[in-house]
């Protein structure tokens, strides 16, 4: 009988369940201070980042803004003109503006995509910051990728959008994403498990930048599109209506 309970608890601790609290704040500690520590990212109020995105049909460059208060606007541009825009005004509304049909409202689907991209760490945030913050925050096991053990840490935000984030355990650093979600909202709702890998660690103003994220369909294989930073500034001055819809 005794046997029998000590071979029960071995497969019990193969399960996340055996993974208690200590192991995950040890963990995010570790992140946190391997992306440059929670001082550094606190005194972040916002962010300009240049961009190149390369799709399978197209290439363009791109300026995304963003505040810690949960304001952004990205400007898509093609041969130096701007052809896209679309953004989170100062009330937390979806907008987008085209050549074709100016500015227009959007849906709560369109806002909750754009608000992620603020919320989830790597911006203004580390995955420390949230969990201090009371966002749902676990530890989902182990996964072996080519001999390098990573922990997967799902972060879900109080509307129930979950990622999954990859941590390297040598380094502590973030490698990958998957999360379930339309790629382009405004074109296509549908939604698909996409994986993000983050390429090329740079510093700035102390703290660790991805410079390179490739984006794939789980599923299939598929590459969506690669994004490459061009430059990064943080704390710019703004106009005032910077991020209203025009």
């Amino acid at each position: 009988m005794l046997k029998a309970m000590q071979n029960l608890l071995i497969v019990l601790c193969l399960v996340p369940a055996c993974l208690y609290a200590g192991d995950l704040e040890e963990l995010l500690a570790r992140n946190e201070a391997a992306v440059g520590g929670a001082e550094n990212w606190a005194k972040i109020d916002n962010v300009r980042v240049q961009l190149t995105i390369e799709e399978p049909d197209f290439e363009v460059d791109a300026t995304y803004v963003a505040s810690r208060e949960g304001r952004m606007r990205i400007d898509i541009l093609m041969n130096g003109k701007r052809v896209f825009s679309e953004g989170l005004d100062d009330n937390g509304r979806a907008w987008q503006w085209t050549q074709a049909d100016g500015i227009k409202l959007q849906n709560e689907q369109s806002a909750a995509a754009l608000r992620h991209g603020i919320q989830f760490p790597g911006r203004f945030f580390t995955l420390m910051d949230l969990y201090r913050s009371g966002t749902s925050v676990t530890l989902e096991g182990q996964v072996l990728e080519e001999d390098n053990t990573q922990w997967r840490v799902r972060v879900t935000l109080a509307d129930d959008f979950s990622r999954d984030y990859f941590v390297d355990d040598a380094t502590a650093l973030i490698v990958r994403e998957h999360d379930r979600r339309a790629f382009h909202p405004a074109a296509d709702p549908t939604a698909v498990l996409i994986e993000t890998r983050k390429e090329e660690p740079d510093w700035l103003n102390g703290v660790l930048l991805y410079q390179v994220s490739k984006n794939s369909n789980l599923a299939t294989g598929e590459w969506l599109a690669t994004t490459r930073v061009r430059s990064t500034e943080h704390n710019i001055e703004l106009p005032d209506d910077y991020f209203q819809p025009q």
